[in-house]
């Protein structure tokens, strides 16, 4: 019995000389993966990102070279309900008071038609806000969308 005591007495000792440094201060562990680590820094600068939402589903393809650039004021808008009147629709149309009608001659009033999603690409305005619209002509309506307006604008006139 005497000779167990002894064993279990220089066990403990032999592993708590390994738990401990002899310097009497605990070390941490290295990471296991230092590439994946991030300074406090680079952690404040950056905010986390945000997974409650789909990312947007806009992908802006070329640019367009038959835009037309015009400058106006917002006056009013067109919307249209759906079919049991309980819904606006996605496409609605913006009209501007014309102030520069730039080199394509737009005519004031001008209706430019637009989704409001950002998801789709779309976009709103502000009344009585002037801005400088880039758009397109199809099918004989002023259309544009998000992608439109990021096309650095030339001057309207």
């Amino acid at each position: 019995m005497k000779t167990l005591g002894i064993l279990l007495v220089a066990t403990l000792a032999v592993a708590a000389a390994h738990a401990k440094p002899p310097d009497g201060e605990l070390k941490s562990l290295p990471p296991l993966d230092s590439s994946a680590q991030q300074s406090p820094k680079s952690m404040a600068s950056s905010p986390p990102r945000d997974y409650s939402k789909p990312p947007p589903k806009c992908i802006c393809g070329t640019t367009p070279k038959d835009v037309i650039v015009f400058k106006g004021i917002v006056e009013d808008a067109q919307v249209f309900l759906n079919a049991d009147g309980t819904d606006v629709l996605r496409r609605q149309a913006t009209i501007f008071r014309v102030t520069d009608p730039g080199k394509d001659k737009v005519p004031s009033p001008a209706k430019v038609w637009h989704v409001t999603n950002p998801d789709d690409c779309g976009l709103t305005f502000n009344y009585a806000k002037e801005y400088t619209v880039v758009a397109r002509r199809v099918n004989g309506e002023l259309e544009t969308n998000s992608c439109l307006t990021k096309i650095p604008a030339a001057p309207a006139n």
